[in-house]
């Protein structure tokens, strides 16, 4: 069961009212994309894996936030923003480590804006973004929570931030795939 903690419903929740997000005709995919990008710039403070926002995430599956890495923690918390929101139920398990989120089989396929898109790495660690725009060169920008500025691949940065990736594999970690959350 994912619990938002107040601090983001309420920053989210003013978006709402100045009409950004909800629209009546956008699915819960879009709108969780449209989420996701609403935290773009959020950074760590006062340490690694600290600070209001991100404590706040990290608090989303199992009420602790214990410095634990937060990408995973970033994707359920505007996850369930929406399902909130919405009175919905996603298709996704409350986690917060990419390793169990990861279906025993992820479906091959081209992402979907609202997807979760998976990094894995062979010792079982990985990181995760919410694919937020499908360019016209077959790349794809995610939103990600616990990376660093846009250039190369970083599974434990400093921030949220918009980065544009390809159906490749990013060095060590290897693109599990695309889950539907909605």
């Amino acid at each position: 069961m994912r619990k938002v903690q107040p601090f983001i419903v309420e920053y989210l929740e003013n978006y709402v009212k100045q009409g950004f997000i909800l629209e009546q005709n956008e699915t819960p995919a879009v709108i969780l994309a449209d989420i996701a990008c609403l935290f773009e710039g959020v950074r760590e403070e006062g340490g690694d894996n600290k600070g209001k926002f991100v404590e706040a995430f990290q608090k989303t599956v199992d009420a602790q936030a214990v410095s634990e890495p937060w990408c995973m923690c970033f994707v359920q918390a505007c996850i369930g923003f929406v399902e909130n929101a919405l009175g919905i139920d996603s298709m996704v398990k409350a986690t917060e480590s990419v390793k169990s989120f990861v279906p025993n089989e992820i479906p091959k396929y081209f992402p979907r804006v609202g997807d979760v898109a998976l990094w894995v790495k062979y010792n079982g660690t990985g990181h995760c973004g919410i694919v937020v725009k499908l360019n016209d060169d077959g790349s794809y920008d995610t939103i990600e929570g616990n990376t660093s500025d846009p250039k190369g691949f970083d599974r434990d940065g400093n921030g949220v931030y918009r980065k544009t990736r390809h159906v490749k594999d990013m060095g060590k970690y290897k693109l599990a795939g695309f889950v539907k959350v909605f």
